[in-house]
């Protein structure tokens, strides 16, 4: 399993370098998340949702743009459409997606803060975990909505869970090793280790200190990198799948 992790970072990479222009979409997310971080707030209502929910609503139109890109020069969508064009043929399952996935995800808060009333502590727990479930439930489900050219977004729903369960450690290691990469950006070359051996120390310590313009530079290739990364690693366990374009 390792070892088809590794090669589908290695593909990953292979394909962000043939198609630079991939990194755009997370460029315009990092300069955006800049501005509103200098930008001064007003602490009114529509400026914390603003600063709360766009950036959010943003990453998950990203993530469609991505697997759109993979999926259209892997020929897994075979068609004359444009990127563009693709775009906009799956921007309305694509916000239905997300209006459903909230929607789930209000419902489970509401009905876990009911049941568990009395017990704060366990109550906040399973919150957390139900939220981390929904959270990895959605990009699964957006893969197999564009990939079976799916319009009933309720099932690719239900098959993105399924697809999380399934193959659970698959994709947690996957996404572990992306969250690592984002850290420890070294990691995609640990020959520097035997060169600078206090480099990933230095990684680690600068992670969270003010503006590191260094990693606001490097940030929108190591998101891209796992975007990508999750896309090639649903394609390996799909593929055997009868797709329709």
């Amino acid at each position: 399993m390792f070892l088809v992790i590794y090669n589908i970072y290695v593909d990953s990479i292979i394909f962000i370098r043939k198609n630079i222009f991939v990194l755009l979409p997370y460029i315009f997310y990092e300069v955006l998340i800049f501005t509103l971080r200098v930008w001064p707030s007003s602490n009114s209502f529509f400026d914390r949702s603003v600063r709360s929910y766009l950036p959010m609503l943003i990453v998950c139109f990203i993530e469609m743009f991505i697997v759109l890109i993979v999926y259209k020069k892997e020929a897994i969508i075979v068609s004359k459409e444009t990127i563009w064009e693709l775009f906009n043929r799956f921007f309305g399952n694509t916000l239905l997606l997300i209006v459903y996935s909230g929607f789930i995800a209000f419902l489970c808060v509401f009905v876990l803060m009911f049941l568990f009333m009395n017990m704060p502590v366990l109550r906040i727990w399973i919150i957390i975990f139900f939220a981390y479930i929904i959270a990895a439930t959605y990009p699964l489900s957006l893969r197999h909505l564009i990939y079976h050219n799916n319009i009933m977004v309720v099932d690719s729903i239900k098959a993105g869970m399924k697809e999380l369960f399934r193959n659970f450690f698959f994709y947690l290691f996957v996404v572990l090793l992306g969250m690592a990469v984002l850290i420890f950006p070294s990691l995609i070359m640990p020959s520097s280790w035997f060169t600078f051996p206090i480099l990933p120390i230095a990684e680690f310590a600068g992670s969270g200190s003010g503006i590191d313009w260094f990693r606001l530079l490097l940030n929108p290739i190591l998101s891209t990198l796992t975007s990508v990364a999750l896309t090639y690693a649903f394609i390996f366990k799909n593929k055997k799948n009868k797709h329709v374009s």
